[in-house]
């Protein structure tokens, strides 16, 4: 169904060491998980983690190895015939998350997709990176290729996606436009930056543009709640959708201090 291909001269006269190897297994299968919780509930990627029984119904096995290209061929632990077509729902969102990263232009990506398809991706940043952080010619490993062989796609990841996946490490995407208030308790004015308590005390930094930070700072008495509207700003790889970055468009006090 799925296979994990390490790419080296070396690999022909010796397999893959078992850290690296482990490594990008339980990347992979953390991949899995999140395509899974997204495709059912995507609030439970706020925490993801599984019951035993989704576990193992989610768990994946070596099917076979070739040695002389240290190739590895994944499927289910649970072969039944409801399991394999549960697995091929997710097998193609999998894939289709793991070549967003191959193609490049991430961040382009995710300001043009649905939302569940936005926190995904963002989401196993940090698996991917685990996984293409493997390629080093010091540890015999000069590219990984990643295949599913469903839809016969494929992505294979070299030094070049390397390098470019690492400058991905602090950016962040927008989620949906909703609603958020509290109480302003500390400003940045040398970068338009307010940090909020909101209602359940919970500090998140606000991002404001001229106008609302200087309203804010000099037109407002005291301290009200204010009402933000605009976009929460995740951090790619930061596995929960806690709000603690605000991108916001518009304000409005709602109560008077």
């Amino acid at each position: 169904m799925f296979y994990i291909k390490f790419i080296s001269p070396e690999l022909k006269s010796h397999g893959i060491d078992i850290y690296s190897l482990g490594s990008v297994l339980i990347s992979f299968q953390r991949i899995v998980n999140k395509a899974y919780l997204s495709q059912t509930n995507i609030e439970r990627l706020k925490n993801p983690r599984l019951s035993l029984e989704e576990r193992r119904k989610l768990s994946l096995e070596i099917k076979y190895r070739k040695k002389e290209s240290d190739f590895f061929a994944l499927t289910p632990i649970l072969t039944d015939p409801n399991n394999i077509e549960f697995f091929k729902k997710i097998g193609e969102y999998v894939i289709s998350g793991i070549i967003s990263y191959y193609v490049g232009d991430i961040l382009s990506k995710l300001r043009n997709i649905s939302n569940q398809d936005r926190i995904f991706i963002g989401n196993i940043y940090i698996n991917i990176h685990d996984i293409i952080a493997k390629i080093n010619p010091n540890l015999g490993i000069d590219e990984i290729e990643i295949g599913y062989s469903e839809t016969k796609q494929t992505a294979k990841f070299t030094e070049r996606h390397k390098k470019e996946i690492e400058k991905l490490k602090n950016e962040y995407y927008l989620g949906e436009f909703t609603t958020i208030q509290g109480r302003v308790y500390r400003m940045y004015p040398n970068k338009n930056i307010v940090t909020i308590r909101d209602d359940t005390d919970s500090k998140i930094n606000i991002y404001l543009s001229d106008i609302d930070f200087d309203f804010i700072r000099y037109s407002i008495k005291g301290n009200p709640k204010i009402k933000f509207y605009g976009r929460p700003m995740y951090r790619l790889g930061v596995e929960t959708m806690k709000i603690t970055e605000f991108e916001a468009v518009s304000i409005e006090v709602v109560e008077s201090d």
